[in-house]
């Protein structure tokens, strides 16, 4: 269901968690109250930026070799396009990511911003 992008669209992801039971670490300690909610970007980056595409669209991955993160393909081979391009690409494996943070388009890159993440579908 992940369309080439025909209408730009720039939208944010709160990853903020909600523990519904108490989190412990390993000597039984409660870490993180039931109820609590916990917010990771506020104590850890994010990292590189993902950068969505469809892997058979040559514009996208001709566009997505020129831009800095990791690239998630939601079409196409990985293992073929590493072997011909010499880079490691990675696949949104069942939709997983692109379900969590919604994204309708492709390309699209997911980068961190504050504490939420930055979702950009772009045209190329």
């Amino acid at each position: 269901g992940i369309i080439k992008t025909e209408t730009p669209r720039t939208f944010y992801f709160d990853p903020s968690y909600s523990a519904p039971e108490d989190i412990k670490d390993d000597q039984g300690r409660v870490i993180v109250a039931k109820g609590t909610t916990v917010n990771p970007l506020v104590s850890l980056a994010w990292g590189q930026p993902l950068i969505f595409i469809d892997g058979e669209d040559e514009s996208q991955l001709t566009w997505s070799l020129k831009q800095t993160g990791k690239i998630v393909l939601v079409r196409g081979s990985p293992i073929l396009l590493q072997e011909k391009l010499g880079k490691s690409f990675y696949f949104d494996q069942a939709g997983i990511y692109t379900k969590k943070f919604g994204i309708k388009q492709v390309p699209a890159i997911v980068a961190q911003e504050g504490f939420q993440l930055k979702i950009s579908e772009v045209s190329v």
